[in-house]
Formats: C-alpha cells, structure tokens, sequence
C-alpha cells in the first residue's frame, strides 16, 4: 500500500517536472521576444531623438512674396551672342 502511494506520488512530481520543463521553455522564449522588443525600442526612440532634436533643419521658415514676378523688357542677352546664333 505505501509502495503504490509512492509510485503515485512519484508519477505525479514527473508530470510536475516535464510541465515545469515546458514552462521554463516557454519563459525563455518570452524572455527572448522581450530582449527583441526592447532593443528595437531603443533603437527607434533613439533615431526619434535624433530627428526631434534635428527638427529645425526639417522645416523651412514661412516665406512672404515681397513683390511679384516680372519679365524684363528687352533681351538681356549680349548682342555678340545674337550674332553668332545667327550665322549658325
């Protein structure tokens, strides 16, 4: 009778261990995805900082039209160079 007692004891800590072996696996592979998304964390809030911190070369300050766009009145073009466009 103790004998069986024991072998029933005994039966159920093996299926303790292969269940807490399973759980240790488990562990280790959410330990595992934890490292990952920590480091790829760092990383972007890292690269985040670094545009935050570069922000003004991102945005160009507001510009005013002063004045409105004009076309010159005569040809700016040297006179020589008329000449030659006209014997080629």
């Amino acid at each position: 009778d103790k004998a069986r007692d024991l072998e029933f004891q005994i039966s159920q800590l093996e299926v303790k261990l292969s269940k807490m072996s399973q759980d240790a696996l488990n562990l280790e592979i959410l330990e595992r995805d934890l490292r990952i998304a920590q480091t790829l964390y760092s990383s972007v809030l890292s690269q985040w900082e670094i545009v935050k911190s570069d922000s003004s070369i991102m945005y160009y300050p507001q510009l005013q039209l002063v004045a409105g766009p004009t076309l010159p009145t005569r040809s700016q073009m040297p006179e020589n160079i008329v000449q030659l466009g006209r014997k080629l």
